[in-house]
């Protein structure tokens, strides 16, 4: 497991709007839905994508560009074209129309010829599961060339989009997926580009293998001295290697004063009683164990949060306190 591979699992396509069509110039096709990631790519002719907001992309036969939303977008034969834009999105493609999504999409309102331009487009709609940190890391537009790994992909999608068959939304939106990460590891693999640091990473022999071991087992009880061991490196070429990426490796103890309330934290619980008996702190909070206390010891407030993800109790919770009555509130959550 590394870091690319737990943010894709966050992205994953629910009923993806496809969309499959010809049109021989002039034609202007207005993406109007906003969905937060859209991917497009030609399989014959070109065109050009125009966001909202940035630079107009060229788009070839077999290249790909994803449009990151919530903008609108469109897709031009030309940027001067005089064709009135035709307005697309899930209301025109919905299977209360009486067919999966993409055969209602997109109009095809043109016989293929000499200079038509075949269209394919995957959108995950507002509803789907987009992970931010990997949105963040993304331009409003990025435009990937033909001859990388997508090109087998288009394949799959063109013959499947061109057929009404059982299942087919499950391979549609699987194979969106599939696309995305190809089309994801050709844009930060380009000559000359910065991709985030999380992915650059990935290639060091150091800073790879930590983020690998913290993502293959997050619950563990890591500290820079084992991470260190178990990479088989010292503390000190860890840390450097992290500051590196620009990343910053805390201590294990953290005594922090908001206003006049003073906190002690530390992530495992055994110092945890001599603090909140010491005096000292008004507030003491630790984790590591994922599971929920609130409690008082001496003078001071004890706090675990429990676990966000409820990766071990299948609890997820979290504590809010309000600063000037020292009053927690357990939030239970749900996703």
């Amino acid at each position: 497991m590394d870091v690319f591979d737990d943010l894709i699992r966050g992205v994953r396509a629910q009923g993806s709007l496809f969309g499959s069509s010809t049109h021989a110039p002039p034609w202007a096709l207005h993406f109007v839905d906003g969905a937060p990631l859209t991917l497009c790519t030609v399989l014959g002719g070109s065109g050009w994508i125009v966001p909202e907001k940035g630079e107009p992309e060229p788009l070839g036969a077999y290249e790909t560009v994803i449009v990151r939303g919530p903008g609108t977008f469109t897709f031009v034969d030309a940027l001067d074209t005089v064709a009135e834009p035709i307005a697309c999105g899930e209301s025109c493609a919905g299977p209360e129309q009486g067919g999966t999504r993409h055969r209602l999409g997109w109009n095809d309102h043109s016989e293929s010829g000499s200079g038509a331009t075949t269209l394919i487009v995957g959108a995950y709609p507002a509803r789907g599961e987009i992970n931010r940190r990997l949105l963040e890391a993304l331009p409003v537009l990025l435009r990937v060339e033909a001859g990388g790994t997508g090109d087998a992909v288009l394949d799959h999608l063109a013959a499947e989009v061109a057929v009404d068959a059982p299942g087919q939304q499950v391979v549609l939106d699987r194979l969106l997926d599939w696309m995305l990460v190809c089309t994801l590891r050709e844009w930060f693999d380009r000559p000359g580009g910065e991709p985030p640091s999380w992915w650059a990473a990935q290639r060091d022999p150091v800073a790879g293998d930590a983020l690998r071991l913290l993502h293959a087992d997050p619950a563990a009880s890591w500290t820079v001295a084992s991470l260190a061991d178990r990479i088989g490196v010292s503390r000190s070429t860890l840390a450097k290697r992290f500051a590196d990426y620009g990343w910053e490796l805390q201590p294990k103890f953290a005594f922090p004063v908001l206003g006049t309330v003073r906190f002690a934290m530390h992530h495992e619980p055994e110092p945890v009683e001599a603090l909140a008996q010491s005096g000292l702190y008004d507030v003491v909070v630790y984790g590591h164990t994922h599971e929920l206390v609130v409690r008082r010891a001496a003078d001071a407030l004890v706090i675990n949060p429990g676990e966000t993800c409820g990766w071990l109790t299948g609890a997820p919770s979290c504590v809010i306190l309000e600063l000037e009555t020292l009053e927690p509130t357990v939030v239970n959550l749900t996703f």
